[in-house]
């Protein structure tokens, strides 16, 4: 059982990652702002800039911070504190 659980969050965690990726490339792109620029303002290497706007391998919170204020949408960040902080938060103890 523990294990099916466990599963079914990952799933869930990695569809979460690549819709989150899909939507932030989109903005990146109708911005015009390429993966060179974030690398020579921001530090993030194009890797890790595929990384996060594909959704399918880890990144750090901090690139995440990085990224979103390089294409101008730090509220990204204080979206996601603002929903931790009113208790919208998935219980994946129940996700089947």
């Amino acid at each position: 059982m523990q294990n099916k659980n466990i599963d079914s969050i990952r799933i869930h965690i990695n569809a979460k990652k690549a819709e989150i990726g899909a939507q932030l490339k989109a903005i990146r792109k109708s911005k015009g702002i390429s993966m060179y620029s974030i690398n020579k303002q921001y530090g993030l290497s194009r890797d890790r800039v595929i990384a996060i706007e594909s959704g399918t391998s880890a990144y750090t919170i901090d690139s995440l911070i990085l990224y979103s204020i390089a294409i101008g949408k730090e509220f990204v960040i204080d979206a996601l504190i603002t929903s931790l902080s009113i208790n919208r938060c998935i219980d994946y103890r129940t996700i089947d």
